[in-house]
């Protein structure tokens, strides 16, 4: 989840002192291997291969070999190699070494013409030669969910792999935005989509409904982004910015809660928001005015 840096109308003090502790540093012990994103989604069509990248983080790189494999277990709507898309790596066997941290899984997707729905399959890491800790600390990362978006579905323009840049409302840009998102259709509703990766949480998946024809979308109230520890509750809030109302000289935040936010769609499948903010009972941690979500 992205940095929360900024949180309109509550103050925080920030004491700095001595530490007699000595800091910890990236040890040995701490190397993993692990997936750079969580999940991932091709067109059926698309004329060039999906590159999922596998990183090694090591403070003594060496030759490393990685093993992984394809599992569809708990998929609702499978699919299947050799028929829906291709490894096209020449084994199920990654490589790393001092000169080369980052390795990539190439899928290559087969088209077809029927109107057959997404489908989904889970690259797994499986085993490596040094040992060496797959996936983060808390187990993350250990795998990626592929989804191929059927091309022949009324939604296709923007199903897909996106990255999401915030504008603040004085059209400044978010440094701490430019994260991936994935939209995917909702499989028992063409009319809506999910979105993975939004406002650079991965663990939650915001609702939209799409009108294709008039290319607008409708992010719906009332969902969750996370829980703040402190904070609680945030949610994805439609607002106004609306004249002075109690004299102090400045424009006032008018928060429209129960209303969507609404969305236009270009010819591309790019997307771009109206205001909306991330906000807590205490406020908001920031005031957009715009996003941007580019398809990749």
């Amino acid at each position: 989840m992205r940095n929360i840096y900024w949180l309109f109308i509550v103050l925080v003090s920030i004491g700095f002192g001595a530490c007699d502790a000595d800091p910890e540093y990236f040890q040995e012990d701490d190397s993993y291997i692990a997936f750079n994103v969580a999940s991932a989604a091709v067109a059926e069509n698309a004329t060039d291969e999906l590159e999922i990248p596998v990183r090694i983080s090591t403070i003594n790189p060496k030759n490393v070999t990685l093993d992984y494999e394809i599992v569809l277990e708990g998929i609702d709507a499978p699919a299947e190699e050799g028929v829906d898309y291709q490894i096209m790596n020449e084994s199920k066997t990654l490589s790393f070494s001092s000169t080369q941290l980052v390795d990539v899984i190439r899928i290559k997707t087969i088209d077809n013409d029927s109107k057959d729905g997404d489908k989904q399959f889970v690259i797994k890491l499986k085993s490596n030669s040094a040992g060496i800790n797959q996936g983060l600390a808390d187990g993350a990362d250990t795998q990626c969910v592929v989804t191929i978006s059927d091309d022949e579905h009324p939604l296709a323009l923007i199903l897909g792999n996106y990255v999401q840049d915030d504008y603040f409302t004085d059209g400044s840009y978010d440094s701490n935005s430019g994260n991936d998102m994935v939209i995917q259709a909702d499989p028992n509703d063409d009319t809506k989509v999910f979105m993975t990766g939004f406002w650079g949480i991965n663990d939650k998946i915001i609702v939209a409904s799409v009108d294709i024809e008039n290319q607008t979308m409708s992010i719906l109230p009332g969902q969750l982004l996370f829980v703040h520890s402190t904070y609680g509750d945030c949610f994805a809030v439609s607002f106004e910015i609306v004249p002075d109302n109690n004299g102090d000289g400045k424009k006032d935040v008018v928060y429209h809660p129960q209303d969507n936010i609404e969305c236009t769609i270009d010819e591309n499948g790019n997307i771009t928001t109206g205001m909306w903010a991330p906000t807590v009972s205490a406020g908001s941690f920031a005031y957009y005015g715009q996003t941007v979500f580019t398809k990749q």
